[in-house]
């Protein structure tokens, strides 16, 4: 009887492909080794992932595989099931997860540093971590959970203090039970600092990997694990996916933050991977945050798996400030803020979510606008390089010296960004040292550095930044913060859009000092009724949950109802669209009970000369929008990414 085997490759592929296995490779072939097969004129490395007695349909003749390069399974049954529930769930290609599953190759071991670049004494990270009575109590459950071998998910949110010592106890609590235990981080910039905490607390090292290790660093630390020397893993999205030992505790640090969902491809989001994960491993699962997505919260309380920590108060001085008229940069209030903060020798960091000059430049005489050439979006300002950059396809062009719809001889800007907040400032305090921390000055890691180095040493006196510093570990605080139009994001067509307002502002609020000697807050907002930008200056997630659960019942969104955002891309803008109605068409008759939206212009940018085109689906079940995005998307490959946000309350 002749013997078949699916074989999946790390390719932009949405599908497997069948082999027939030849005789003398008959006893060799199980799932999870790697074979070497053609794939079309090329010959590729793939995962065996089904070995059955069915031949392909409608296939006169198929193809064999060529060689079997593993004696054991490079991945186990757990990984390849939860890639495989991954994949279908977010349409991701099967093959291009376990690409990323696969361990490091073996490489020469590294030298030892002599010391950890970089590691914070044990005196300062005490005083960061919060241990209290209701931290003590989730980590006894979790213990508990863990010791009888239960899978189990939590969610405990609470201040950042709070937040870390749960991390800390919950790991303790793993360990006890000879567990090894896997930590995911949004952004790896924190993994030094967590690094250093966990070595101070445990007493050694926890294993680190990240797609930016070099793949003999990878290795180095996966023989640490392998070994028994490191039980603890820290890492990024990538470290989801290796076939650690023995997991019994996955935790998901910051669960808010976007940086969990991946957005090229294979597209899928980390807390739905550490999902399918822990049940696979039959392991605890443990969110922590200190606002948590409203969807995770929902869930958590409904399924009453949620640890509330207490923690962190708002800063006492938070002030909002009504800018709707917009006449001035700088309001009163703002004026006085840093002043006082300039008089008293303090630092100040300013937030404005712009970069460039100016959002666009504007005809007051025709009301022309600026457009990009090549994709049609409007154009930013950057005054300092005298350039339109389009923030949609990347593409740069002159500054028109007139308008060239009627000839005027000026175009004034609107909608200031951070350079204009900075030539604000320099000519309202001429004194003062300020710097601007936006993707544009600090690109490279020397620029992020020398900027911040400044900032910590007490070298500038005003920080002007985009929400891109809120991710840099480690700096202290300011004795003043600014925030200027946080409201830019509720502008977006997202249901999204006020959770990501108040988790933003919140994260700005917290820069400013706390302890003995609080720093001030001034939010100068168009919109300060708002209630994601009213909570959110008290530090109130509750008061935003109650808000916005409501609003999303009434509109029928998540957590009340399944949906998915799948996204198409492409150069051709018209074969695109031909595309999308046609799949439109499939999704609607195949399954009618399931809501089919758009198709639309996608809000978020695509790459240099890319379009994209964004459909919606919704349902009452995830199940049925899962069967939807098996078919269709087959010949997409890598243009095609999918968004879930799948309903938990019913």
């Amino acid at each position: 009887m002749t013997l078949f085997v699916d074989v999946a490759f790390p390719r932009p592929l949405l599908r497997s492909y069948t082999y027939a296995i030849p005789a003398a490779l008959s006893g060799r072939v199980r799932p999870g080794v790697r074979v070497r097969a053609s794939l079309g004129r090329q010959t590729a490395v793939g995962v065996a992932v089904r070995v059955h007695d069915e031949p392909p349909a409608g296939e006169a003749a198929v193809k064999e595989i060529a060689a079997v390069l593993d004696e054991a399974p490079a991945l186990p049954l757990p990984i390849l099931a939860f890639t495989r529930k991954l994949a279908a769930e977010q349409a991701a290609g099967w093959g291009a997860l376990l690409g990323l599953a696969l361990p490091p190759d073996p490489a020469p071991p590294l030298k030892r540093r002599a010391a950890e670049k970089g590691r914070v004494e044990v005196e300062q990270l005490e005083l960061d971590l919060e241990s209290t009575a209701a931290v003590a109590a989730a980590a006894a459950e979790i213990g508990r959970r863990i010791g009888a071998g239960e899978r189990a998910e939590f969610l405990a949110w609470g201040g950042r203090g709070a937040g870390r010592a749960m991390i800390i106890e919950g790991v303790r609590r793993a360990l006890d039970h000879s567990c090894n235990v896997l930590v995911l981080l949004p952004d790896i910039a924190r993994a030094g600092d967590l690094r250093s905490r966990f070595q101070a607390a445990l007493g050694t090292a926890p294993a680190l990997l990240h797609g930016q290790m070099t793949p003999r660093a990878q290795r180095a630390e996966w023989e640490r694990v392998e070994r028994g020397d490191a039980r603890v893993i820290l890492g990024s999205r990538a470290a989801l996916f290796k076939p650690w030992p023995r997991i019994g505790l996955i935790v998901v640090e910051d669960e808010s933050d976007e940086s969990h969902g991946q957005a090229g491809f294979p597209s899928y989001d980390v807390r739905n991977g550490a999902r399918l994960r822990s049940t696979e491993e039959n392991a605890v699962l443990l969110l922590v945050a200190e606002a948590p997505t409203v969807s995770a919260y929902a869930r958590a309380r409904a399924a009453g798996a949620l640890f509330s920590l207490g923690g962190e108060e708002p800063p006492p001085g938070v002030r909002v400030v009504d800018d709707s008229t917009g006449k001035d940069v700088l309001t009163e209030a703002m004026r006085e803020g840093i002043l006082g903060c300039l008089a008293a020798g303090g630092r100040a960091v300013l937030f404005l979510n712009r970069r460039g000059y100016a959002s666009l430049l504007f005809c007051p005489r025709c009301g022309f606008i600026p457009r990009c050439g090549r994709c049609g979006s409007i154009q930013p300002y950057h005054k300092k390089a005298d350039r339109l950059v389009c923030r949609s396809c990347g593409a740069e062009d002159k500054r028109p010296s007139s308008c060239p719809s009627c000839r005027h001889r000026v175009l004034e800007p609107r909608g200031g960004g951070v350079e204009a907040l900075e030539e604000e400032l320099g000519g309202v305090f001429p004194g003062a040292r300020i710097a601007v921390f936006d993707r544009d000055r600090a690109r490279r890691a020397a620029e992020r550095k020398k900027i911040l180095d400044a900032y910590g040493r007490g070298r500038l006196d005003l920080l002007v930044a985009t929400q891109l510093l809120v991710r840099q570990p480690g700096l202290p605080p300011a004795d003043f913060v600014g925030v200027f139009n946080p409201e830019s994001g509720l502008a977006f067509p997202d249901f999204l859009a006020p959770e990501r307002t108040f988790q933003s502002l919140l994260r700005m609020i917290r820069f400013a000092r706390t302890g003995v000697r609080p720093g001030r807050v001034v939010i100068q907002t168009g919109f300060p009724g708002h209630y994601g930008i009213r909570t959110a200056s008290r530090a109130d997630f509750e008061a935003f949950f109650s808000e916005e659960i409501e609003l999303r019942r009434l509109f029928r969104r998540p957590p009340f109802t399944a949906s998915a955002d799948v996204v198409l891309s492409g150069r051709d803008a018209r074969l695109l669209g031909r595309q999308s109605r046609a799949l439109a068409a499939v999704w609607r008759e195949a399954d009618p009970k399931v809501e089919v939206l758009g198709p639309s212009f996608a809000t978020e940018p695509g790459r240099p000369g890319i379009k994209k085109i964004q459909l919606e689906l919704r349902s009452d079940s995830a199940e049925a929008i899962t069967a939807l995005l098996a078919a269709g998307l087959e010949d997409f490959g890598r243009d095609v990414q999918v968004v879930r946000h799948d309903g938990f309350i019913r």
